[in-house]
């Protein structure tokens, strides 16, 4: 992994995540940066160390992710894909808040936080900065549960540069 100075990322950080003691205590991670500036990339480097520990990880943009809850709802399969949320170790959660999320959308990232909370990890990738999360959520008391089961034993992790990782390859 490249350690770029204007990315400001901490060595001794991505070390201590290398090791998947996050894993065990069962701490998410917030990625948080620009776009091209790795945060997916970092998020499925974890994720990758994490399978071969034999970590069960799923990686998935929460479009999609509220997408599949929405046409389980439809189908009457909402309960078996919560529960399959549930059961997996390690969750990457990309694109997180990317787009206003509507009432039913929020109710389901809750029901899916509720169900891994202080059982798994979850890693969120977003562009925007956590105190701008209980806005994008549309405020209110369903932005303050998601917050309280996705803030709680995290670590935010700011991912900073004004040029793309993209550009750099």
């Amino acid at each position: 992994m490249q350690y770029l100075s204007d990315r400001h990322l901490n060595k001794d950080v991505f070390q201590k995540l290398s090791t998947n003691k996050y894993l065990d205590e069962h701490k998410n991670i917030i990625f948080v940066g620009a776009t091209g500036s790795g945060k997916s990339y970092l998020a499925c480097a974890l994720g990758k160390n994490a399978c071969l520990s034999g970590t069960r990880v799923n990686y998935i943009r929460l479009p999609d992710l509220l997408a599949d809850l929405k046409l389980a709802r439809i189908e009457g399969r909402y309960p078996k894909v919560v529960k399959q949320c549930q059961k997996i170790d390690l969750l990457i959660i990309d694109e997180f808040l990317l787009v206003p999320i509507p009432q039913q959308a929020q109710q389901d990232i809750l029901e899916v936080l509720e169900r891994r909370y202080r059982l798994h990890s979850t890693i969120f990738c977003s562009q925007f900065k956590v105190d701008g999360w209980h806005e994008r959520l549309g405020g209110g008391v369903l932005a303050d549960a998601i917050l309280d089961r996705a803030l709680s034993k995290s670590q935010q992790i700011l991912i900073e540069g004004e040029k793309s990782m993209r550009s750099r390859i």
